[in-house]
Formats: C-alpha cells, structure tokens, sequence
C-alpha cells in the first residue's frame, strides 16, 4: 500500500514507480483527486455538524414562545 502522504508530497516519483511496474500512472492523478473530494466532504461534514451542535445549544437556551420559533428554521 502507498501511503497518501507520499502520493501528494511526490506524485511524480510514484507514477514512474508505476510505470516501471507496467501500470498506468494516471492512477495517481485518480487516488490524488479522491482524496482531495475525501478532504472537501469531510471539511463540508465538519462544518455541518458544527452548526447542528449550535442550533441544539441555542435550542436548548431558548426559553417560552422563543423555544418553538427556534425549531420552526434550522437553516
């Protein structure tokens, strides 16, 4: 197995590593590309599941006639 690190501080090394092994270096460019949409949702994940923990806080703050309109919109 190839660690990721390598494939993204060398990709250059590693697709002549393939080529010498008689496979296609474009399978570089693939895993490189799958791991930066890897990155993206993940960030995207990140940053949703840190609004969900705020709107629950600011639910859980809301007092009375505030508590329903605090469920009404939760974008």
């Amino acid at each position: 197995m190839i660690d990721i690190k390598l494939l993204a501080d060398d990709p250059e090394r590693v697709k002549a590593s393939q080529v010498a092994r008689g496979d296609d270096p474009a399978l570089v460019d693939e895993v490189l590309d799958a791991d930066a949409r890897r990155r993206a949702a993940l960030t995207e994940f990140e940053q949703l599941r840190a609004r969900q923990k705020s709107l629950g806080k600011e639910v859980a703050r809301a007092q009375g006639p505030d508590k329903d309109g605090a469920h009404a919109d939760p974008r």
